[in-house]
């Protein structure tokens, strides 16, 4: 997977990103963050024009694999 740069539209949010892009949220967003510092000064909902570096990500564990406390 090629590292590539993702802009936000009005209204995105992380979590959405890591599953549009690497399939998965659990693991994915924590790395959307650690390779895009000042990602989390943005509210939850991103404004449009945010660029996103997306670098290859070779998760530990899937969503399919997490299991929810909650059921």
């Amino acid at each position: 997977m090629a590292t590539n740069i993702y802009i936000s539209k009005e209204g995105d949010v992380v979590d959405m990103v890591a599953y549009i892009y690497y399939g998965q949220v659990f693991g994915a967003t924590e790395h959307i963050y650690a390779n895009n510092p000042g990602l989390e000064d943005y509210n939850d909902v991103l404004p449009a024009g945010v660029q996103i570096l997306l670098m290859p990500y070779t998760p530990e564990i899937t969503d399919a694999q997490f299991v929810s406390p909650w059921g």
